[in-house]
């Protein structure tokens, strides 16, 4: 079992890179980060009244949390991408003979080597990004030590982590497994659809538009530029999800229904209502990232290691958060490669299939960029006027949101060009 088990991961070992990839990151990310909790320089314990106060470690700690979340989602749309490539695997397994113990055990095999290989890369990295990262911090901080900082208990909560990730990706797994039967594995192939609405209270689309709104005009009429101000801004953060789920997809439906439009924009419309539905909650990330990040970090400008590590953790946590796009659009491709062959066998063209999958991305970018957008714009306006803060800080956050999603849509036309060029090139 341990030998079949290696070596058919490494002949499939191309299909693996995306899956190493986000655990690498995620590791890497979290290593950094756990430098606040662990590191005698950085750390501040934090107490009862840290939290009442929503004190400098307290903020931290909860950013740290917020990118462990992140990093979560991260690995769950590369998981599901993954247990996706090597389906017909699973399948011809069962076939073999193998039971439900076995097959996990297999996969079991193939993931505890996954994450060797990836613990060994990250701490390869980390003899790099650990000395840059420290740099930074105790310069901005006037901290006087050695960058090159590494202890047991750094490498020990490291490895606490190491083993959470692998429980997670073995239960995704035995729940594929299970939601899956033999013929849908074997076949490869999957269903596209948009799911029911079967809530008991249905609440009109229209509340969620008034919800996103209603964030907007608490940052205008609220008396405090903190906390406070990024609480009653987060009602447009639960908005986006009934935004994302419900109303947008109603909405592109409707327009497909009351509309003349032409045969390839009913397409479109279609696919992109089903991939907002699919993508909610890491839309609820994205928005929860452009309005608690850039808050904080306009009003900490007088607490010299939360500025820093909220400038750190935006990176970091837009760069998880763009890696996870371009994962939930991988696992669009893949589910949508028989669509995209029945499109072809209907007599459209090449070119035809890749301007209606360019379309699905770039839909999905423009109501991305209009709804978070506006947000991130109506902080640092907000800020401007009534706290006076540098519109030098106010580009830099700006930056630190607008190049990492520039940055992913580059990679998401990219990677469709080159799918769907392979898929249906003549």
């Amino acid at each position: 079992m341990l030998k079949f088990a290696l070596e058919m991961l490494w002949t499939e070992r191309k299909k693996t890179y995306g899956l190493i990839i986000s655990i690498v990151t995620t590791l890497g990310i979290c290593l950094l980060f756990l430098h606040f909790i662990v590191n005698p320089y950085l750390a501040r314990k934090v107490t009862y009244d840290d939290m009442l106060d929503f004190s400098e470690s307290f903020c931290i700690m909860l950013m740290g949390l917020f990118i462990l979340m992140v990093c979560v989602s991260l690995i769950c749309y590369s998981c599901n991408y993954y247990m996706k490539l090597h389906a017909r695997e699973i399948g011809m397994l069962k076939i073999a003979g193998f039971n439900q113990g076995k097959v996990v055990l297999y996969q079991l095999i193939q993931m505890i080597m996954l994450m060797i290989v990836s613990v060994i890369i990250t701490c390869c990295l980390s003899l790099v990004t650990t000395p840059i990262f420290l740099t930074i911090v105790y310069r901005y901080c006037h901290i006087h030590q050695s960058v090159f900082y590494f202890n047991f208990k750094l490498f020990k909560m490291l490895g606490i982590l190491v083993v959470c990730i692998l429980v997670i990706l073995i239960a995704m797994q035995i729940n594929y497994i299970n939601n899956n039967s033999l013929s849908s594995l074997i076949k490869d192939k999957y269903i596209t659809t948009q799911k029911e609405d079967h809530r008991v209270f249905i609440i009109p689309d229209y509340i969620y538009i008034l919800g996103y709104f209603l964030g907007l005009y608490a940052m205008y009429v609220g008396e405090e530029l903190d906390a406070g101000f990024a609480i009653a801004s987060c009602i447009g953060a639960i908005s986006a999800y009934g935004l994302f789920y419900y109303f947008i997809p109603h909405t592109l439906n409707e327009m497909v229904d009351s509309l003349n439009l032409k045969g390839e924009d009913t397409i479109v419309l279609g696919d992109l209502a089903l991939f907002m539905q699919q993508s909610k909650l890491l839309i609820v990330f994205i928005m929860l990232a452009v309005i608690l990040i850039p808050t904080f970090i306009f009003s900490s400008i007088h607490m010299k290691m939360l500025h820093i590590a909220l400038h750190i953790g935006a990176i970091l946590i837009n760069f998880v958060l763009c890696l996870s796009v371009v994962s939930r659009f991988d696992i669009d491709a893949l589910e949508k490669k028989e669509h995209f062959k029945n499109l072809c066998k209907m007599g459209l063209t090449n070119q035809d299939v890749k301007k209606i999958s360019y379309k699905e991305g770039n839909g999905f970018y423009v109501v991305l960029w209009i709804f978070a957008g506006i947000y991130i714009l109506s902080i640092a306006c907000t800020f401007l006027i009534r706290a006076s803060i540098d519109l030098g800080l106010v580009g830099i956050v700006l930056l630190e949101f607008v190049v990492p999603y520039g940055m992913a849509e580059l990679i998401v036309y990219l990677k469709k060009r080159g799918q769907n060029y392979e898929l249906h090139g003549n």
